[in-house]
This record gives C-alpha cells, sequence and structure tokens, in this order.
C-alpha cells in the first residue's frame, strides 16, 4: 500500500539569536546569525540551526503546491564583519572548571549534528546547503562553512582554525570536512600550522567554491 504524504504548513519560529528569510523567486531559504554578546556557537545559537534543519527537512518530503518549494538552505551571519568565530570558549572554561562532563559532551554532539545535517543536505538530495561566509571564520566557524555542500566568500573574508594555538584540536570534522576538499596531508598541515587564510588564497586551493 501506498502512503499517501499530507502537505503540511511551513513555519519558522522567532528566533533569539538568528533570524530567516525566505526568498520565493530562487526557493533559497536564508538563515542569518546573530548571535549575542559573543559571535560564537552559544547553545541557543546551535539549538536554532538545528531547528531550522529539521523543520526544512520536515517540510521537503511534504510541500505541496500552495507551500514553499526550498532548494536551497544558505546559512550567513547578520554581523558585519564576522561569520562565526566558533566555539563558546567561554562556556568550555566554565563547564570544565566545573567538571560538567555531561554538559560538554551535550555541546559537543549537538555541534556534530548541526554538521551532519548540513553535510548530508539534512536527508534530502534535492536541496543544497550553502555558507556565504562575510568576514572571519574561526574554529568551529570554519568547520560550519565547511559541513555546506558550497562555500561562497567574498574577497575580504578570512578563514582559519587557531586551535593548536592554545592547545585544542578542532574536532567538529575540521580533518574530514577540510580533507575531502584538499586531500589528507595538506588537511594535516592545515589543522596543524594555525594561521589565517584569505579567500582568494582557499579559492586556489580549491576550498572555497565561489569568490565574491
Amino acid at each position: 500500500m501506498t502512503q499517501t504524504l499530507t502537505a503540511q504548513p511551513f513555519t519558522l519560529p522567532t528566533y533569539r539569536h538568528s533570524f530567516t528569510q525566505f526568498d520565493t523567486e530562487r526557493s533559497a531559504l536564508w538563515h542569518y546569525l546573530n548571535p549575542e554578546p559573543r559571535p560564537v556557537f552559544s547553545q541557543t545559537v546551535l539549538g536554532e540551526i538545528r531547528d531550522v534543519q529539521e523543520r526544512v527537512q520536515r517540510h521537503l518530503p511534504t510541500h505541496g503546491d500552495n507551500l514553499p518549494e526550498i532548494r536551497y538552505l544558505i546559512i550567513a551571519s547578520a554581523i558585519p564583519g564576522v561569520f562565526s568565530l566558533g566555539g563558546d570558549l567561554e562556556l568550555f572554561a566554565e563547564l570544565i572548571r566545573h567538571r560538567d562532563r555531561d554538559h560538554l559532551l551535550a555541546y559537543g554532539r549537538l555541534c556534530i549534528e548541526c554538521v551532519y545535517n548540513s553535510f548530508t543536505n539534512v536527508g534530502n538530495p534535492q536541496l543544497t546547503t550553502i555558507s556565504l561566509v562575510q568576514g572571519t571564520a574561526l574554529g568551529g566557524g570554519f568547520e560550519a562553512a565547511l559541513a555546506n555542500n558550497v562555500i561562497v566568500a567574498e574577497r575580504s573574508a578570512s578563514f582559519g582554525l587557531p586551535e593548536i594555538l592554545f592547545n585544542l584540536f578542532p574536532g567538529m570534522g575540521a580533518y574530514s570536512l577540510l580533507a575531502r576538499r584538499l586531500d589528507m596531508a595538506r588537511a594535516e598541515r592545515f589543522l596543524s600550522s594555525g594561521r589565517q587564510y584569505s579567500a582568494a588564497e582557499l579559492y586556489e586551493l580549491g576550498v572555497v567554491d565561489v569568490l565574491a
């Protein structure tokens, strides 16, 4: 027996640290990050990213003729000059001081869920995920950009994985994602350098897909 999917209304709530816009002409859903007080991936921001992803995932198989088709899910920043500075180091330090392993593990799992959803087109091959990088993308911010199918970067953008400079490792997919765009040897050198790269440099390397 063939099961008929019923079209469900597509709605998005008002978020605290991000907002969405739908471009009907291009069938694109824009998700702009606007975290406070710092441009990092707080648990609230990560939760909002996952919520948008899951709502799109549920909508795609069921949209009807009168509901919006979503072909592109684009993540960008509403903060001038910064895409994202990555993980919430202040939260890390607090959790480590209190030996709160469970909370720290939950944060890591949430990061991985968001990366996985972006990388796998939220489970729908008809969707293309895109990151628009304007400004600085460091650490987890760079990993978030890498997780999408297409990276568009302005020439003024810069990228880096500085974790090694303070004895950490970019563990939310940096090596795996970079190795797919470069190769394992160059990915290892990238992770161990700690330096920042311009958008033009990464475009020449093939990491950035579109230089705007």
